[in-house]
């Protein structure tokens, strides 16, 4: 018997399929291409920026040094340098690998380029990372906005080519973050370890990832408490392959480092991370530590407390995108975005939708489906709120000074889940035939006001070196 209208119904499906594909395709290479521009411009602020531009860029090159010199040592507490702060008690790991990469140095190249070579390393398996992250949660159009916009925030791209442990805190923080959503996803028990494992590594790289530790473990006991009869047969199952096990050695030996770290600096100092004066006289520490002495005349030369809180949060949205889409070093941001106000308007009209996103999904019963991508935007905010008014705004009160330690790079270790949770709830209720082109639409946006708009600025002779692309030997 002859069926033609299931005939016809199969051939529409083979060729719905192969549109897919094909569509899927463009889109990854229209990704590929994202990450080879993202790679050629972190090349160029590693070659071409004036040494010691980038924020702490000088303190990060001579630390690094004094861990080369120290042949793969770890520094002990007889080893004193005030100017440094606490450095046997301090975040160590990402000093300590730059201190060995040094001697793989080329010839050809001087030192503080071949450490910056390691930033646009780390920055590549980062966007890397979050092309997988966003590939797992988002379409393939969402996902080639989220890849357009992560890899064109000037702030971002610029410390990716310079000295700096951000760069392998973003990198630790991303693939914690991946695998956190993996679990959530597939619940297996490779990605659990592996996301812990990538949190032990950020908690031995700097103290502002700690926050983000608190939250991914708090959220993960929370998901085994809630799941407990689905998931903890899967954690205490006897038949691990021995890549797990494997595993389960590294996170063992990295979580004791970083146990050993935190707890002995509480035992010993009562804080996560001793002040200068914890470890050294106070006089050493006012004469040879620049930062410290900062913070002490901030404090003890206190300003008036001019803005509420609702004020200073305000101001505080735009300064952040200022320094996200702006290059920071000192005081000053180059170039002014011109940018700005579109951004913050898309942020305040993103919450909106996020708020009523997350309440339409408690109604319709839709949240499981959305469980990731509500987990990650938890983090972010979570993230966001202990940065609000645990630094920025506890730096105001106690100082007087609008913009100390407010910086739009703060926020890099949570950006990932930021942008992906932007780019969901705004563009995902777009319809599908409008959403290819304003992709595309968004990507020209955000490129052209990056690296486009700073190249063709004046202020770019303040940052990028005129004379050579290898910076002066250090």
């Amino acid at each position: 018997m002859n069926y033609p209208f299931l005939s016809s119904a199969v051939t529409s499906i083979l060729r719905l399929q192969k549109k897919n594909i094909e569509e899927s395709k463009l889109w990854s290479v229209g990704t590929l291409l994202v990450l080879v521009y993202f790679v050629a411009k972190t090349l160029y602020f590693a070659l071409y920026t004036k040494a010691g531009v980038p924020p702490d860029e000088w303190y990060h090159i001579q630390l690094i040094n004094i861990y080369h010199q120290a042949n793969g040592s770890f520094l002990g507490p007889e080893l004193k340098y005030a100017k440094f702060g606490a450095v046997s008690e301090s975040f160590w790991l990402y000093h300590y690998s730059l201190g060995l990469w040094q001697h793989l140095k080329p010839e050809f190249l001087d030192a503080i380029t071949w450490m910056r070579v390691a930033s646009v390393f780390l920055s590549f398996l980062f966007l890397v990372a979050f092309i997988r992250l966003t590939n797992n949660l988002l379409s393939k159009p969402l996902s080639f906005i989220a890849v357009a916009i992560q890899s064109n925030l000037l702030m971002f791209t610029f410390m990716s080519g310079s000295v700096s442990y951000d760069v392998m805190v973003h990198l630790w923080a991303v693939s914690a973050i991946l695998f956190f959503s993996t679990w959530l996803r597939q619940r297996s028990i490779k990605d659990l370890i592996s996301c812990l494992l990538f949190i032990a590594l950020g908690s031995l790289t700097k103290i502002s990832f700690l926050p983000l530790s608190g939250i991914l473990v708090l959220l993960l006991a929370i998901d085994l408490l809630i799941f407990r009869r689905k998931l903890l047969p899967i954690v205490f199952d006897k038949t691990w392959i021995p890549a797990n096990k494997l595993k389960l050695v590294i996170l063992l030996f990295f979580g004791a480092l970083s146990l050993n770290l935190v707890g002995g600096n509480l035992i010993k100092y009562k804080s996560i991370s001793p002040a200068c004066h914890d470890v050294y006289t106070k006089s050493e520490c006012l004469t040879h530590n620049g930062v410290y002495k900062r913070d002490h005349d901030l404090v003890n030369n206190k300003r008036p407390i001019r803005l509420g809180m609702y004020d200073y949060f305000t101001r505080w949205k735009s300064a952040m995108v200022n320094s996200i889409f702006g290059i920071v070093s000192g005081p000053k941001v180059w170039p002014k975005p011109t940018t700005t106000k579109t951004i913050v308007d898309s942020l305040n009209l993103f919450a909106i939708f996020l708020m009523a996103s997350i309440f339409i999904g408690f109604l319709s019963r839709r949240i499981p489906s959305q469980y990731p991508i509500i987990l990650l935007s938890v983090v972010g905010l979570l993230y966001g709120l202990i940065l609000f008014f645990q630094v920025n705004y506890n730096a105001y009160l106690n100082s007087g000074v609008f913009h100390l330690a407010l910086q739009g790079r703060y926020l890099f270790p949570v950006i990932s889940v930021v942008v992906i949770s932007f780019t969901y709830y705004l563009f995902n209720p777009i319809p599908r035939i409008i959403l290819a082109p304003l992709a595309i639409a968004v990507a020209i946006f955000f490129i052209r006001n990056e690296f486009i708009y700073f190249i063709k600025s004046d202020s770019k002779m303040a940052i990028i070196a005129k004379d050579s692309p290898l910076i002066e030997k250090f």
